[in-house]
């Protein structure tokens, strides 16, 4: 709908496009990361789907340019952001929204939100709501950093009073905070909450030209939503998500095992991998499908960037769209048509290449003809539309054992693909010792040397001591690891053999608590049913997934772990939980309630995040949750409750209060009810505490009021 603005331009927005999905804003967060978590393509194609009917809409009303903004959710923005992409050619801005600890309420970080956002086609980013203008400009100075784009600043009136809901700041001031922009990079410049065209008119008047201020790009990497590796020094990219040789790795893959899979992620994480090599490819399997089963699984339990490994481009496009980050791509080569293939793939969604160095003449024999491939590779990519940074370079290793002289003529390639051309390089290192006893000791010999001669990024099995003991001391030599930390960090734990500190490889040495961080599920049923066989349920409860749980609430206190690793920890703690049950009811032991809670919240926004960890945990206390209810469908959003809290006598509310009369819970919840605190001081929770106790309820002891704010 068109809205006259205050300098005459027209604006075209969104809205809600008549359905509880089609927001561009932060209303959307939860909805994007219910169906990513769970696996439900469904939620996943409604969002990608009311983004496009948005855009679509939009651009035939005569939009000039999308502007996407609020977002604390990467994947949610990425959706929005594609939709753009391939439903029009305007332009794009696109805004997010960061805590003080300078990330997003999901987790998301800084260089992951440029490295991403960018490598999708954004045409300018940066940052709105949340905090005011003193918090936000540090943080433009680090995203200036990692990206060539315009930047966008739109900060709140500064934080809202609890009690109140008033901003501290007004016209004058917001104005004078934000005069500094342009010298921190900024091209746009506006406000958020608590502004008003007031403000934008003061602001207009101390806001200078500032053709000349982009931010020029200082760093670069890829990244997961939640963490990022700077292509700078040496990174392990982890190859044993790879079927190749694996019959029980080929198992999980035909059986759908995703737990046994992300095992093998979080193994290589705990080993010291900072990439992850993700390959599905096996005869009988749809490989796309499975490609992003995989993906989806991996990410969910790890923030490690990931690569994707496929000669199929159908498997690397479905792996891509799904991937929450900047990924890389493993692999193109020197054929024509693998490159007309592949390399769109990377610019659309943004993804780094490998090119490896063979085409439709097979392996090369010398180095010379390995450049010759790797500079008709890059001038492919750039064509295409990649960042000369983007574009990694695999010299291949090949074994010694059939071809020795090999190994000198790869080394060769790599220093010159490092020094003249410039670019990263890549090796899969294990190849070397293919056929040889003692093969880590060949892989590490040989590592050292690539290392040496400009090798970036090698990838290899971070399980095996001697290959990654060599990583890290050459970190060490090479200046990389400063102050030898990381060095000492990783022998801190030897023992006196001066072994490093084992990684837990099987399930007898994994701990519940450990199964639970990790979000392993089926580890966590089997772990817990192994202590029930020397221990009793309650012992288990309180001696083993109490803590547990503890060890995860305090990590996410910490900002050690975010909100999707909380759900997966929630989820692998009820498997915990479940097998307790199970053992009560084989011995025919009651398992009397504590009580039934019913809750009332907002519905269909991100909000709902706090009753589903409730609806995942309480249970496990012998608390019944009766949760949503038809009733509560008419609380779509906060505002729509409030009116309802502001008019304690419609039909709507009482219903409601029939309801909880009904169902007779012990207690029952209204939980992130914005108008408790912002409206009228408190006179509404007054309001509907009379309410309830004019139809005979007494309030003290069966209303727990909470709020957002306390």
């Amino acid at each position: 709908r068109p809205i006259p603005h205050l300098y005459g331009c027209g604006i075209l927005t969104g809205g809600w496009m008549g359905r509880n999905y089609g927001f561009f804003g932060s209303e959307m967060s939860y909805v994007t990361y219910s169906g990513y978590a769970a696996g439900e393509n469904a939620a996943r194609e409604i969002l990608a789907e009311a983004f496009r009917e948005i855009v679509t809409a939009g651009k035939e009303a005569g939009a000039d340019l999308v502007i996407i903004e609020t977002m604390s959710d990467l994947a949610e923005a990425k959706a929005a952001l594609l939709a753009v992409k391939e439903c029009s050619n305007l332009p794009v801005w696109i805004t997010m929204t960061f805590e003080s600890n300078g990330r997003t309420f999901l987790g998301t970080t800084i260089p992951s939100m440029a490295l991403t956002l960018e490598g999708l086609g954004a045409d300018a980013i940066g940052f709105n709501c949340s905090l005011g203008p003193e918090e936000l400009l540090p943080m433009i100075d680090e995203l200036r950093e990692w990206t060539s784009l315009p930047l966008i600043l739109k900060p709140n009136a500064g934080l809202p009073d609890p009690a109140t809901g008033t901003y501290p700041l007004n016209a004058e001031t917001f104005a004078r905070l934000t005069a500094e922009a342009p010298k921190h990079g900024i091209q746009m410049l506006g406000g958020c909450c608590g502004t008003s065209p007031a403000f934008i008119q003061e602001i207009k008047k101390s806001f200078t030209d500032t053709a000349n201020t982009l931010p020029i790009k200082k760093r670069f990497g890829v990244c997961s939503a939640n963490s990022f590796v700077e292509m700078h020094g040496v990174h392990v990219i982890g190859e044993r998500i790879n079927p190749t040789g694996k019959k029980s790795f080929q198992q999980a893959l035909r059986e759908g095992d995703m737990d046994y899979i992300v095992s093998q992620a979080l193994q290589q994480q705990a080993a010291g991998a900072e990439i992850l090599d993700i390959n599905v490819g096996i005869p009988g399997i749809d490989e796309a499908t499975m490609m992003e089963k995989v993906v989806k699984a991996v990410q969910a339990a790890t923030d490690l960037p990931l690569q994707l490994d496929s000669s199929d481009p159908a498997a690397i496009e479905a792996g891509l769209r799904v991937y929450n980050g900047k990924a890389v791509v493993n692999s193109v080569n020197g054929k024509n048509e693998v490159l007309d293939a592949v390399l769109p793939l990377c610019k659309k969604y943004g993804a780094a290449a490998i090119g490896l160095c063979l085409d439709e003449n097979g392996l090369p024999q010398t180095w010379e003809e390995r450049i010759a491939i790797a500079e008709r590779i890059l001038e492919a990519a750039l064509n295409a539309g990649l960042a000369r940074e983007d574009v990694f370079i695999d010299c291949l290793t090949l074994t010694v054992s059939a071809q020795q002289n090999q190994a000198a003529e790869t080394l060769k390639a790599v220093r010159y693909v490092h020094d003249v051309l410039g670019l990263h390089t890549v090796l899969g290192v294990s190849n070397i010792s293919f056929g040889l006893p003692k093969r880590e000791q060949i892989t590490a010999a040989f590592l050292l040397q690539a290392m040496e001669e400009g090798l970036d990024l090698p990838i290899l099995n971070p399980c095996q001591d001697a290959v990654m003991n060599a990583v890290y001391a050459y970190r060490v030599l090479s200046g990389q690891d400063r102050g030898s930390t990381a060095y000492i960090a990783h022998f801190s734990e030897a023992d006196e053999k001066g072994k490093a500190a084992p990684v837990h490889h099987t399930l007898e040495e994994l701990s519940v608590k450990e199964a639970i961080l990790r979000g392993l599920k089926s580890e966590t049923r089997a772990i817990t049913q192994n202590a029930l066989a020397s221990m009793d349920e309650l012992e288990v409860v309180n001696a083993l997934l109490i803590p547990a749980l503890d060890a995860v609430g305090s990590a996410y206190e910490a900002h050690e772990i975010f909100l999707p690793q909380l759900i997966n920890a929630a989820n692998a703690a009820n498997e915990g939980f479940e097998a307790v049950r199970s053992s009560y009811a084989k011995k025919g032991k009651p398992t009397a309630t504590r009580g039934r809670i019913l809750m009332a919240t907002v519905q269909g926004d991100i909000h709902d995040i706090d009753p589903l960890e409730h609806l995942h945990l309480l249970p496990n206390e012998n608390v019944t949750i009766l949760f949503g209810g038809p009733p509560c469908q008419g609380f779509s959003t906060s505002n729509t409750m409030t009116r309802n809290m502001k008019n304690p006598n419609n039909s709507l509310f009482e219903e409601f209060v029939r309801f909880v009369s009904v169902l007779q819970p012990e207690w029952f919840v209204f939980e992130n009810v914005e108008g408790f605190v912002h409206f009228e001081n408190g006179k509404i929770k007054n309001k509907v505490e009379a309410c309830f106790r004019d139809m005979g309820y007494s309030v003290t002891s069966k209303v727990l009021w909470a709020s957002d704010y306390g």
